[in-house]
């Protein structure tokens, strides 16, 4: 499993739950302030595992108005391998899958919270999503190279429910590792964990590993992880 270093694009976050309040305005910084990041994370990896890799994450990178001028300063600072956190949707317009597999992006992060799954919102944007990560994985492959794809779900009480359909889709998308980013302070524990073990196991159905980070004990109790092999608060990305 390949450890990646986070380094924000700008103040802010990718809209996750469009019915959840926005907690903070988005903007973006120049690639030049983010130097001092990057060339930390390349001088700092050591021996720590194959690497330095970063993920370029915060509010959406694919918006970021000089993308191509960070991917190239990110690549010329000696950054290995180069993952995206986004909504997706982006890659699906024009040609942007093309030049974002052309200027060395390999491993997609893809945020997708679902929660409109099951309405008659059209396009959804969870169907923008998915249009993104096909025009990534169509442009991978016209180029003849590999590529990753995680699936970072923000649960929240809108979702929770969902979250079989929602890991069952990603993963019929080729995500590998699905991680459940749940704020545990603003949730129902007993009503997550059901979910949660409906996720793991719809994981190992459907290939895909399905990972909690920072999972409470209460949580994990009730969770009978003896039918799973899944370690259930590993800290991994693909």
């Amino acid at each position: 499993m390949l450890r990646f270093e986070v380094v924000p694009v700008g103040r802010g976050d990718i809209r996750l739950c469009s019915r959840c309040p926005a907690t903070v305005d988005s903007n973006y910084y120049d690639p030049a302030d983010l130097d001092v990041s990057l060339t930390g994370v390349v001088t700092g990896w050591g021996t720590t595992g194959p690497g330095p890799n970063v993920v370029l994450a915060g509010p959406e990178p694919l918006n970021h108005p000089r993308l191509p001028d960070l991917i190239r300063r990110t690549v010329d600072l000696g950054v290995k391998r180069l993952a995206l956190r986004t909504d997706a949707a982006g890659l699906a317009v024009g040609r942007n899958a093309e030049g974002v597999i052309a200027s060395g992006v390999r491993h997609l992060h893809v945020v997708c919270a679902g929660e409109e799954i099951g309405t008659a919102r059209v396009p959804s944007a969870t169907a923008r999503s998915i249009a993104g990560i096909r025009a990534f994985g169509e442009a991978a492959d016209n180029a003849r190279v590999e590529v990753a794809i995680v699936g970072i779900v923000p649960v929240c009480a809108h979702n929770v429910r969902l979250l079989p359909e929602i890991v069952a889709m990603l993963a019929s998308e080729g995500a590998r590792l699905i991680r459940l980013e749940i704020a545990f302070s603003a949730i129902d524990h007993s009503d997550v964990a059901e979910w949660c073990a409906s996720a793991f196991h719809t994981g190992i159905l459907s290939g895909a590993w399905v990972d909690v980070p920072d999972a409470p004990q209460s949580v994990l109790e009730r969770i009978d992880v003896r039918r799973s092999p899944l370690v259930l608060t590993s800290a991994v990305c693909a």
